[in-house]
């Protein structure tokens, strides 16, 4: 069951594209087709049947019908300014239709996780448009198809979905951005071979950790960086590290007391000898929660050291 707010997020980024696409670009075109195809099922939008035998029956949309009926997925570049204007005139029936301010349960999540890492409301936007693309096929093949022919930018695709200005968009976009260094979406801006969809990467784990029915930040973090991990052992079972053992127990101890932000403690040994054990039993010690971060990729493999990296971010900044 589709969400009268996820509608009308949807309603209103066509709404904004209809402003923006040039005609002599195609892009208009590739708008139209997917309308024609995609239209009825996300938004109830409904294009009436041409009758060629009765041309004018038509009172209303007749060049749109036209076009669905014998343009639609034709190899024209460009539709008449006629079908544009029945275009638009369904797509804003479309946002007054579902207009409304209740926020579906996954725009409130996306809300609260950029709340969470303190995204400005355009961040905010631009997130909102990498988790549908990510968790919604019929949204992905919009943005795909419009970038298709890189007739438009990565940039001033995304302010023309947003309707705000492209030098807001460019200056979100930049490789020191909040966007970028959290970790949360892997640009890959220079990649001109790829699809719209391959430049705003998101994690599944972040993808996934936003979608109903998950609730809040807590939910959120939970479902991105797992349970807490519980140790199996005693503290009594580092008794031969016990010079070690409560040093670094003393020390995470006055960090979290005097809410220090960050401290590094390095733990050298060869794979199997009770590192991650170790500080298992040191958390569970001082009663603190210890989650587990970067150990595998989206894919279940040894992560590199940029995604190793990227999770440890995500984890600080959460």
């Amino acid at each position: 069951m589709q969400d009268r707010f996820e509608n009308y997020i949807l309603a209103q980024q066509l709404n904004n594209l209809t402003k923006k696409l040039n005609p002599s670009s195609g892009l208009q075109k590739k708008l139209a087709d997917w309308i024609c195809e995609e239209g009825q099922s996300k938004l109830g939008i409904m294009i009436p049947e041409y009758d060629e035998d009765r041309p004018n029956s038509l009172k209303q949309m007749k060049h749109l019908a036209e076009f669905a009926s014998n343009g639609w997925g034709s190899d024209k570049k460009q539709i008449s300014s006629a079908t544009w204007h029945d275009l638009k005139n369904l797509i804003s029936k479309s946002v007054k239709k579902f207009n409304t301010r209740t926020k579906s349960r996954l725009q409130k999540n996306v809300d609260a996780l950029a709340q969470e890492v303190g995204f400005d409301d355009i961040e905010t936007s631009i997130l909102g448009i990498a988790i549908r693309v990510g968790s919604d096929d019929i949204y992905k093949n919009l943005c795909d198809s419009l970038f298709q022919d890189k007739k438009i930018t990565v940039n001033r695709l995304i302010a023309s979905l947003l309707g705000v200005s492209l030098t807001e968009i460019s200056a979100r976009l930049k490789r020191s951005s909040p966007l970028a260094t959290t970790g949360l979406i892997k640009m890959k801006l220079d990649a001109w071979n790829s699809d719209f969809s391959d430049f705003l990467k998101l994690p599944d784990s972040i993808v996934s950790a936003v979608q109903p029915p998950n609730e809040g930040i807590g939910d959120i973090e939970e479902a991105i960086f797992g349970k807490p991990c519980n140790a199996e052992l005693a503290w009594s079972d580092f008794e031969h590290l016990r010079d070690d053992r409560d040093f670094v127990a003393n020390l995470v101890r006055g960090a979290v007391r005097s809410k220090t932000k960050g401290i590094n403690i390095l733990l050298y040994g060869s794979p199997g000898t009770g590192k991650t054990e170790f500080c298992k039993t040191v958390a569970s010690y001082l009663e603190f929660n210890m989650h587990a971060i970067g150990e595998v990729d989206d894919e279940g493999d040894e992560p590199d050291r940029k995604e190793r990296i990227a999770a440890f971010v995500c984890l600080i900044i959460c």
